[in-house]
């Protein structure tokens, strides 16, 4: 019987979705936060479940080859990263064994799990969102998380954003702490840098000075004379996990980022849906469109703003697109007329509506799913089993509900190809793309 405080020697030998080490004690799994397989550790319990317990690492006796010093002086204490601890090689073949066992564990399956595709290991995040914190001396500092509460530890950088967003975060809260009376009304900072534009969102839960605010946007346009800056705010009322919402701003400069995306011209305001890792995510759009290949219809589910379904229009005869937020479905409309699409239909419905319809229409049509982390509907698994499209390229942000899905297709779809993609380096997240094809 395992007891909180008890300290106990454990050989780790896997590892769980989260990357947190697994060892085993009188058959009860323990979970161990920055522990590598292979090794042999003494922890300190610090919690006890039903089914398993979670373990605090006092002593590394037999060290893994794997293991390397983090890069970042705020790792463990900040809750942005998982694996600095831990070579980028073994990283990358932790995500690959985390994608295979979901499958396995909670779906049943036994699938081939290609290797990851390779990210930049640091500096790759085109944005961030800082909370922001006051001091004694009326200083504003950005923050960070510790996992898994709202605990701020102040930080200075972030290894992985881009270094001008750090630059520019920096030059922000000292110009807030400079200009502004009122610290305390500061609670999020937003950055997002694209090619040569930047996007800086200032979240408060009361109306800011305008004056102010355009005396903080000229000293930072003179100190980023290379970027095109565009500052907005965000007075919040509501407190919630949303960090943007409420009365969004534009105060001066660019109002969006302009980007060309294998081809495709968007815009990109600070509300926009856009991948954090624009090289990884042009990579698995490449893939997509490979496996997209010889398709003459294509049927975007969850198409979100239509990037993705503007893409497949490029080889396509037509591609239709659905999406239930009909705030979406005008950015879709408006990224079609800007790019002159003229083989895309948007449809602004529910998924499990739509489809059946759809899909009984363009019989040979290939489906593309990339849902939320919450995964697809069940009742769009349901019309997705009667309909039975040919082809199914599912793109997911979270292997558990990927493979759950999968057990539910496996009923009618074979699964031909799975590639996870490195969108989030060294954190434990992964992106998989998943292919099913109809059962002969």
């Amino acid at each position: 019987m395992i007891k909180k405080n008890d300290e106990l020697l454990l050989d780790i030998t896997s590892y769980t979705s989260e990357g947190y080490g697994v060892g085993k004690h009188n058959c009860i799994a323990v979970f161990v936060p920055f522990a590598l397989e292979g090794e042999q550790v003494l922890v300190h319990i610090i919690k006890v479940a039903r089914s398993y317990a979670i373990g605090k690492i006092v002593k590394i006796l037999k060290r893994s080859d794997a293991r390397i010093e983090p890069s970042c002086k705020f790792y463990q204490k900040c809750g942005g990263c998982d694996l600095q601890h831990v070579s980028y090689d073994q990283s990358l073949k932790i995500k690959q064994q985390i994608v295979k066992d979901a499958f396995a564990k909670l779906g049943g399956l036994k699938v081939e799990v290609e290797e990851v595709c390779e990210s930049q290991e640091f500096m790759y995040r085109n944005k961030i969102a800082v909370p922001l914190c006051t001091d004694d001396n009326a200083q504003v500092s950005m923050a960070m998380y510790r996992k898994s509460s709202h605990n701020a530890v102040v930080i200075d950088e972030c290894l992985l954003a881009h270094k001008e967003i750090t630059e520019i975060c920096k030059q922000v809260v000292e110009l807030l702490s400079k200009y502004f009376e009122e610290k305390e009304v500061f609670k999020h900072l937003v950055v997002r840098k694209l090619k040569n534009g930047a996007l800086i969102t200032i979240v408060s839960s009361k109306a800011l000075d305008a004056r102010l605010l355009k005396k903080l946007f000229a000293a930072l346009s003179s100190k980023f004379e290379s970027l095109n800056l565009g500052l907005y705010t965000c007075k919040k009322l509501m407190d919630n996990n949303v960090i943007l919402e409420g009365n969004i701003k534009h105060v001066a400069g660019i109002k969006n980022i302009e980007i060309d995306v294998l081809g495709i011209n968007v815009e990109i305001a600070p509300l926009s849906f856009f991948q954090v890792n624009f090289e990884v995510m042009q990579k698995l759009y490449q893939k997509v469109l490979e496996q997209a290949s010889g398709y003459r219809e294509v049927i975007d589910a969850y198409s979100g703003a239509g990037l993705l379904s503007a893409l497949l229009a490029k080889t396509a005869k037509h591609v239709y697109g659905i999406e239930i937020v009909k705030e979406a479905v005008e950015n879709a409309n408006n990224l079609k007329l800007k790019n002159n699409i003229k083989n895309l239909t948007n449809i602004c419905k529910d998924a499990k509506d739509a489809l059946p319809k759809l899909i009984n229409e363009h019989k040979d049509a290939l489906l593309v799913l990339d849902p939320p982390r919450k995964g697809v509907d069940k009742s769009v698994i349901e019309a997705i089993k009667n309909s039975k499209p040919v082809k199914i390229i599912y793109i997911s942000c979270n292997p558990a509900t990927l493979a759950r899905d999968a057990k539910l297709l496996s009923e009618c779809y074979d699964i031909s190809y799975v590639k996870p993609f490195d969108m989030f380096s060294k954190t434990s997240s992964v992106e998989t793309l998943c292919v099913f094809t109809l059962k002969l």
